[in-house]
């Protein structure tokens, strides 16, 4: 994927859909946040999506134990979670956490924190711990809102090639014709690093 895009991502989606080897993009916003639930309370990273192009990119709409990406429709401020994180909180389809934001609200008697409560909608298992301790899925405006980020904003681009081994030189190659300077690029081989880590003997 690309990071660090800034601008509207629109305009940088077509320009990144004009390469051969790209079969489909998605926007993301992506932060970290505590999510709680009763007296149980989480780390986790938020990531904001748009359901139908989320689906085009990712494995984990066919991954989810309940629910549908759909479930996700700005305004609704609906989340899915991943199975482990979804046990951690205690937490079941149907009922409500409190996500809160790192960064709170400037008011006269002090900074309060930026939260909201969503309302579970689905659970997911891929089958990786990582993901599934860790992340939790929302509508890329609901994200935008609670991160108080400006329109158009996302923290970058997810992308599927024809060819997922060509995956890495590919989106190199995507940021280097985009103009390098202020983008960060990473692959699927590199979300998988934790994951040999942690079953090497």
């Amino acid at each position: 994927g690309l990071q660090g895009t800034t601008g509207h991502w629109h305009a940088l989606e077509r320009r990144v859909l004009a390469h051969r080897h790209v079969e489909a993009v998605a926007p993301y916003i992506e932060q970290q946040a505590l999510l709680t639930h009763g007296d149980y309370i989480a780390g986790a990273s938020v990531r904001g999506v748009l359901p139908k192009q989320e689906a085009r990119v990712t494995a984990l709409a066919r991954r989810l134990e309940h629910g549908d990406l759909g479930a996700l429709r700005a305004g609704r401020y609906r989340v899915i979670l991943g199975v482990d994180l979804a046990e951690a909180l205690h937490v079941r389809p149907g009922q409500s956490v409190v996500l809160i934001a790192p960064e709170g609200i400037a008011t006269p008697a002090g900074l309060m924190p930026r939260m909201r409560r969503f309302r579970v909608a689905g659970i997911f298992d891929s089958g990786m711990y990582q993901y599934d301790r860790e992340l939790a899925l929302i509508n890329l405006s609901d994200a935008a809102r609670l991160f108080a980020l400006p329109p158009g904003r996302v923290t970058g681009l997810r992308m599927r090639f024809t060819d997922p081994w060509r995956a890495g030189p590919e989106v190199r190659h995507i940021a280097y014709t985009l103009g390098g300077a202020g983008y960060y690029v990473s692959d699927w081989t590199d979300h998988l690093v934790n994951f040999f880590r942690s079953i090497r003997i």
